[in-house]
Protein backbone atom coordinates (compact mmCIF):
# COMPACT_ATOMS: atom_id res chain seq x y z
CA UNK A 1 0.00 0.00 0.00
CA UNK A 2 1.44 3.38 -1.00
CA UNK A 3 1.84 6.06 1.65
CA UNK A 4 -0.52 9.00 1.40
CA UNK A 5 0.80 12.56 1.21
CA UNK A 6 -1.47 13.35 4.17
CA UNK A 7 0.38 10.84 6.34
CA UNK A 8 3.61 12.84 6.11
CA UNK A 9 4.60 14.08 9.59
CA UNK A 10 5.60 17.46 8.16
CA UNK A 11 2.19 17.91 6.51
CA UNK A 12 0.23 16.84 9.59
CA UNK A 13 2.00 19.35 11.83
CA UNK A 14 0.28 22.32 10.17
CA UNK A 15 -2.75 20.66 8.58
CA UNK A 16 -5.10 23.33 10.00
CA UNK A 17 -3.05 26.23 8.64
CA UNK A 18 -5.38 28.94 7.38
CA UNK A 19 -8.42 27.47 9.15
CA UNK A 20 -10.40 29.04 11.99
CA UNK A 21 -11.51 26.83 14.88
CA UNK A 22 -14.22 27.93 17.31
CA UNK A 23 -13.98 26.14 20.66
CA UNK A 24 -16.97 26.42 22.98
CA UNK A 25 -15.87 25.77 26.55
CA UNK A 26 -12.28 26.49 25.60
CA UNK A 27 -10.97 27.83 28.90
CA UNK A 28 -10.27 24.50 30.61
CA UNK A 29 -10.31 20.73 30.28
CA UNK A 30 -10.95 19.06 26.96
CA UNK A 31 -11.93 22.35 25.31
CA UNK A 32 -8.64 24.02 26.21
CA UNK A 33 -6.62 20.99 25.11
CA UNK A 34 -8.53 20.93 21.81
CA UNK A 35 -7.77 24.62 21.30
CA UNK A 36 -4.09 24.05 22.09
CA UNK A 37 -3.87 21.19 19.59
CA UNK A 38 -5.64 23.19 16.88
CA UNK A 39 -3.30 26.12 17.57
CA UNK A 40 -0.22 23.89 17.22
CA UNK A 41 -1.63 22.58 13.94
CA UNK A 42 -1.79 26.13 12.60
CA UNK A 43 -5.41 27.17 13.13
CA UNK A 44 -6.60 30.59 14.23
CA UNK A 45 -8.54 30.01 17.46
CA UNK A 46 -11.71 31.65 18.72
CA UNK A 47 -12.60 30.74 22.31
CA UNK A 48 -15.80 31.03 24.28
CA UNK A 49 -16.44 30.00 27.88
CA UNK A 50 -18.44 30.95 30.96
CA UNK A 51 -15.51 31.84 33.22
CA UNK A 52 -14.16 35.15 31.93
CA UNK A 53 -10.91 35.02 33.95
CA UNK A 54 -9.92 31.57 32.65
CA UNK A 55 -11.08 32.56 29.17
CA UNK A 56 -8.83 35.62 29.23
CA UNK A 57 -5.80 33.56 30.32
CA UNK A 58 -6.45 30.87 27.70
CA UNK A 59 -6.87 33.55 25.04
CA UNK A 60 -3.54 35.11 25.95
CA UNK A 61 -1.79 31.73 25.94
CA UNK A 62 -3.06 30.87 22.47
CA UNK A 63 -3.29 34.31 20.91
CA UNK A 64 -6.95 33.48 20.43
CA UNK A 65 -9.86 35.69 19.55
CA UNK A 66 -12.43 36.14 22.28
CA UNK A 67 -15.84 37.44 21.20
CA UNK A 68 -17.30 40.25 23.34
Amino acid sequence: MAASINSSPVHRERDLLGQTVLVIGGSSGIGLQTARLAHVKGAHIILTARNSDRLHHAGLELGAGIPP
